[in-house]
């Protein structure tokens, strides 16, 4: 079986089992846990680290937070589209979540967090990075790396 069948074929069975049930036991689904930084104490707009490398076909429970003063809407559209999403949760109480969809972006505010549980099928680089207009233009994103290969 070439390799995006098989990413195809563990993305069905991952839903047809309950994924998010799946995940949450540690011995069924291993989950690598990730933190990211938006921002800094100091207000500095950048993210941190600035790169990661991420297995396709691997879960990952991706920790944004948010140790600033500035709120930021953490967005990663094309990431989100290549892969499944088996949670995302609000962290705490404040970050806004009315649509929450990390497509189109999830303000959190400043010294709050966020959570999304997140697993990459398809290959390729992809930003991660905050929405708002002067942060993006000032380069506020990391950038993902999904590879097939065993890292």
């Amino acid at each position: 079986m070439n390799t995006p069948s098989k990413f195809l074929a563990a993305a069905v069975c991952g839903l047809l089992l309950g994924l998010p049930a799946a995940a949450q036991a540690d011995d069924n689904w291993p989950t690598t846990d990730i933190f990211i930084h938006f921002g800094t104490q100091d207000n500095k707009l950048t993210v941190s680290p600035p790169e990661l490398t991420l297995q396709a076909g691997e879960i990952y429970r991706i920790v944004v937070i948010n140790p600033s003063t500035k709120s930021h809407v953490v967005a990663a559209p094309e990431l989100a589209a290549t892969g499944l999403t088996v949670d995302l949760l609000k962290g705490t109480p404040k970050v806004d979540y009315p649509t929450a969809a990390i497509s189109a972006g999830i303000s959190v505010r400043p010294g709050q967090m966020m959570e999304w549980t997140f697993m990459p099928i398809q290959e390729g680089r992809y930003k991660l990075g905050c929405n708002q207009l002067f942060h993006k233009v000032a380069g506020m994103h990391a950038m993902i790396e999904v590879v097939d290969e065993v890292l």
